[in-house]
């Protein structure tokens, strides 16, 4: 990304132009009716001397003012492109802002729930398959239609647990049953999914202002790509299972979005290693050369 500082230097030098534009016409006309005075003097009133020479001063005046217009017009574009950048990571400060008092809330819901339960293994396997196409079949080739059904239900308890209102567990068939309340049961689902669909539009809106260059990515990227990435991972079975065809696709800003960060982030992957690996045979070399001293 350029530095708007190097670009904001030539405007800075035409600030002396633009904000005495009177004085200095009011100069230059000055200058320019004494340069023919002192022609007409030195000419003896030479008519055709003088226009000649008026018509040169004149052109060069012309050509001085179309310079300093494509100048002036060059300045208020670079000073037009320099703010729109400042508002650019003003906006994107103000979504970190609304991530962390917004989304992180909801994330640390779905999160505890996924942990309680010990649903990670889901998690882990969308992390370990890595996610392109965000439809139907894609979701289905990382759970199964069953376990899908039964993945909300889990949360549920999960976030009992999480909450600590399971009120006691009696052996059953080898297994455990549970005793939960109405009250606790639907405020376990209305919870999980609040938590899931508010956090998925919230999500949709962050990838909105992002994609749509309203904010300034770079100036959050390093700060929350990772908790992005694992609240898409969250969500990933539940809410892009609805994507069966291009034309109804749902969240589409939260995939273009990941999308784009996850490329960036195995860039930085590589990039970081080659850094690495590079810095390592530097230090083997100098080793191997005083040794060889």
């Amino acid at each position: 990304m350029k530095n708007t500082e190097d670009i904001y230097e030539p405007s800075k030098g035409l600030k002396i132009i633009t904000k005495n534009k009177k004085l200095i016409s009011s100069v230059l006309m000055a200058l320019y009716l004494l340069i023919i005075g002192v022609v007409c003097f030195t000419q003896k009133w030479n008519f055709e001397i003088i226009s000649y020479i008026s018509q040169i001063i004149g052109g060069i005046f012309i050509v001085a003012g179309l310079i300093v217009s494509v100048l002036q017009y060059v300045s208020s574009g670079v000073e037009n492109t320099i703010m729109r950048d400042k508002e650019k990571k003003v906006r994107a400060a103000q979504m970190a802002n609304e991530f962390q008092a917004e989304i992180i809330p909801l994330s640390s819901i779905l999160a505890g729930a996924y942990r309680a339960i010990r649903m990670d293994d889901v998690l882990q396997n969308i992390e370990k398959k890595g996610i392109e196409m965000f439809n139907k079949e894609e979701v289905l080739s990382v759970i199964s239609e069953e376990e899908r059904k039964r993945a909300f239900v889990k949360l549920c308890m999960g976030y009992l647990i999480d909450e600590g209102k399971i009120k006691k567990s009696t052996p059953k068939e080898g297994g455990r049953e549970v005793e939960i309340s109405e009250e606790d049961q639907k405020e376990a689902q209305d919870m999980i999914g609040k938590s899931i669909q508010e956090l998925g539009n919230k999500l949709e809106y962050f990838g909105i202002c992002f994609n749509s260059g309203i904010a300034d990515e770079d100036t959050v990227y390093q700060s929350l790509h990772t908790i992005f990435f694992q609240c898409v991972h969250m969500l990933y079975i539940f809410l892009f299972y609805e994507n069966e065809s291009e034309s109804d696709r749902l969240f589409s800003n939260i995939s273009n979005l990941y999308l784009r960060w996850r490329k960036r982030y195995e860039e930085l992957v590589v990039q970081e290693k080659e850094e690495l690996t590079n810095m390592k045979k530097n230090v083997q070399k100098k080793i191997v050369v005083n040794a060889k001293r």
